[in-house]
């Protein structure tokens, strides 16, 4: 009977953690965000994501900061109604932006807002797209700013400590591209969190 006690009480161990997992984690505070699991190994942590689906626009620029420059408002516009459905949709977290590096100092930015729902509707703006991100696994670094949203050269060090990290555990990525991410809106005056993603390869 103990055996079998101590097997129940295994598997309710691992539910509890398999749900803790998937659970909405605080950074979030009141929006809507992708649900993940994580682990952490080595002090590294990495993210499983399901299938999510995001609106997006792009730009070519050296650095996020002067790429971001419209970009959000585009997305903002879409979520307050400029689609096909003429819908309102809730702001959600995070914005993630994805850097791409085009060689000779250019990269191609894409900024993205986290859409909840299967089938969201066609942006009115021929500049903005739907984009299906996949089924993938996630390198994450967290670091936070006070009072201040973090600037490029801020995401581009951690991205590289990230890098630094993974590649003493030999642990492949891909090396092409990695994401800006922000949860928390420039007006909060505390402490805000911000995170590197390079997708696993």
């Amino acid at each position: 009977m103990a055996g079998k006690s101590l097997i129940c009480l295994a598997v309710i161990a691992a539910s509890l953690v398999a749900v803790q997992g998937m659970s909405k984690p605080s950074f979030c505070k009141n929006y809507d965000c992708p649900p993940f699991d994580t682990q952490k190994v080595n002090g590294i942590e990495r993210r499983t994501y399901g299938e999510t689906k995001w609106v997006g626009t792009s730009k070519v620029a050296s650095s996020s900061d002067s790429a971001s420059n419209g970009m959000f408002m585009k997305l903002f516009k879409y979520i307050q109604g400029e689609n096909s459905a003429g819908k309102k949709i809730k702001m959600t977290v995070p914005v993630a932006t994805k850097v791409q590096s085009l060689g000779g100092g250019q990269y191609r930015y894409t900024m993205m807002f986290y859409i909840p729902e299967a089938n969201p509707p066609t942006p009115n703006d021929d500049q903005l797209d739907i984009i299906t991100l996949p089924a993938r696994d996630v390198y994450v670094r967290t670091f936070h700013k006070w009072f201040f949203m973090a600037t490029n050269s801020e995401y581009v060090d951690n991205a590289d400590e990230l890098r630094t990290s993974l590649d003493s555990n030999s642990a492949t990525y891909d090396m092409g591209s990695y994401y800006q991410v922000g949860y928390t809106s420039p007006m909060w005056p505390l402490r805000k969190h911000h995170e590197v993603w390079l997708d696993s390869a």
